[in-house]
């Protein structure tokens, strides 16, 4: 498990033979801190004195984690706050249906419902301004995005034509400090600024990608003056739009303005190296190989061992319905490829995971894992499970980047 504050990677914590790991910070400054495991981030806020104890399930890390000992409540708290925010995330689709009256009153009552929560477990701990603030940001960020979210979702209902949103709809934006420094690696204030750039889009009925990249630069630039939270937002989008649009040209054209607005020379370097990954795609250049393990625990290194034109794609024991979507998926693409080669790898740092699963994998397909993900991932620019590589049986690379979210898999 990472920990680490604000961009940085303060530790990485390893379990021992007991399955538990423990760290003392002599000196550590007061604030919120992160928790990551595989793709799961959890905060943690301390405060002077604060000794805390964590329990984490490593097979539900997202769910199944609890907080003990001095400073345990407020972080409790929070991490109830993500959690019922996660379970209203999964019934929204349908509310983003309903008129705005009736979209507004449950949107409304949630929020309600949480700003009570919120009073209640005030008044029960004790806490500071700071974490205060970090509390509240996540009540209102998450609100504020889903109504960002509405203003364009709800285009896509023919039965809300005849239902326009007030003119006053998007005042809430002016609530919306867009220079809060600590705020900067905050996903409910990150994902928040997200969702506003694709309402702006939507606004300005922008779809081309790269002219929807370079509005969005333009947005951060004009709307944010605080340079740490700037140099954070500008990095973010880069990367989204770097594995939106994998197009050479294109996306030398959004480097050019991203390099005119961006002063941080770590992240540059980050996007510029990503860049040229996708170049090396795009450029179909071989792939280059790394060292894999079979389901009998040998190791190997995959490219000698391709006879045949070869789909690449990923998987976690972590989001196995991801795997049973992907495998269909494929089953109804070879269909249509008779000579296709499957290559499922899995991500996870269990070295003993295929083992575990060997039951529900399919018997055309290969299983191996990544004995070193972290820096395949990078040659490789996989940072989404839903894109896999189509290679040639010499390691050539067909296509890169193959959308495994499309119902219909296209390899041409």
């Amino acid at each position: 498990m990472l920990f680490g504050k604000d961009d940085s990677v303060l530790d990485t914590l390893f379990l021992n033979e007991n399955n538990q790991f423990h760290k003392c910070f002599s000196d550590y400054q007061e604030g919120m801190y992160v928790m990551k495991y595989e793709n799961f981030i959890k905060y943690i806020y301390f405060e002077n004195n604060d000794s805390i104890y964590l329990n984490a399930n490593a097979q539900d890390f997202h769910n199944l984690t609890s907080f003990h000992g001095r400073g345990n409540e407020k972080n409790n708290f929070l991490f109830e706050l993500f959690a019922i925010t996660f379970e209203n995330n999964n019934s929204y689709q349908d509310i983003f249906q309903e008129n705005y009256n009736n979209f507004m009153k449950s949107v409304d009552s949630v929020k309600l419902e949480k700003e009570k929560l919120y009073q209640k477990r005030k008044g029960e701990i004790s806490w500071n301004n700071e974490f205060d603030q970090y509390a509240k940001a996540l009540i209102d960020y998450v609100y504020f995005t889903r109504l960002e979210a509405y203003s364009f979702i709800r285009k896509r209902y023919k039965h809300l034509e005849n239902d326009p949103l007030p003119k006053n709809y998007f005042d809430f934006r002016k609530k919306v400090n867009f220079n809060e420094e600590k705020f900067s690696n905050y996903l409910p204030f990150t994902h928040y600024l997200t969702m506003l750039m694709t309402s702006i889009s939507y606004e300005k009925n922008v779809t081309e990608p790269l002219e929807k990249g370079l509005l969005r630069l333009q947005i951060v630039d004009s709307m944010i003056d605080n340079q740490k939270v700037k140099e954070r937002i500008l990095s973010d989008l880069a990367f989204m739009y770097m594995l939106e649009d994998q197009n050479v040209e294109r996306n030398n054209e959004f480097m050019k303005h991203y390099l005119s607005i961006a002063k941080d020379q770590l992240k540059i370097d980050e996007i510029e190296n990503l860049n040229k990954c996708i170049a090396s795609f795009e450029n179909h250049e071989k792939l280059k190989d790394f060292e894999f393990r079979s389901v009998e625990g040998k190791s190997f290194y995959l490219l000698p061992t391709i006879q045949k034109p070869t789909l690449i794609f990923f998987w976690s024991s972590y989001m196995l319905g991801h795997l049973n979507t992907s495998t269909e998926r494929i089953k109804e693409l070879k269909k249509r490829h008779l000579n296709l080669d499957v290559v499922a790898i899995n991500v996870d740092n269990d070295p003993n995971v295929l083992q575990k699963y060997k039951g529900i994998f399919q018997k055309d397909f290969r299983y191996i894992q990544a004995k070193h993900f972290n820096e395949l991932k990078k040659d490789w620019v996989i940072l989404k499970l839903n894109r896999a590589i189509y290679i040639d049986k010499d390691g050539t690379v067909k296509k890169g980047f193959v959308n495994m979210q499309k119902e219909t898999i296209q390899l041409d």
